[in-house]
């Protein structure tokens, strides 16, 4: 899959999950695995609760932490391709059933 700035995010509804002060446990039942995010990644998986694009994302945490736009571009893709592989987010192929955009 190709993730660009376009690429809708979700939360994988199978996640099972918990917030601890500015942290987030997330435990997947299924595999018996679990991950816990940071702050920054607590604040992505609050963002992404009913879906976001990447670039929705990138501009609400430039908002929220003094990042540079392309480093948070950089950063998010690479939260999202890892979150990704790790199955505790979705990402939905585009309305016509390809898969997601091509990046610009």
């Amino acid at each position: 899959m190709v993730l660009s700035l376009t690429t809708v995010v979700q939360r994988n509804e199978a996640i099972v999950f918990t917030e601890i002060d500015d942290i987030v446990v997330m435990m997947d039942v299924d595999e018996g695995r679990y991950y816990e995010l940071d702050a920054i990644g607590a604040r992505i998986w609050a963002l992404i609760e009913s879906g976001a694009t990447v670039t929705a994302i990138c501009d609400a945490l430039e908002q929220d932490y003094e990042v540079a736009p392309e480093v948070c571009r950089r950063d998010v893709l690479d939260f999202v391709a890892e979150a990704h592989r790790c199955g505790v987010i979705r990402l939905p192929a585009a309305e016509d059933g390809a898969a997601a955009p091509a990046s610009p």
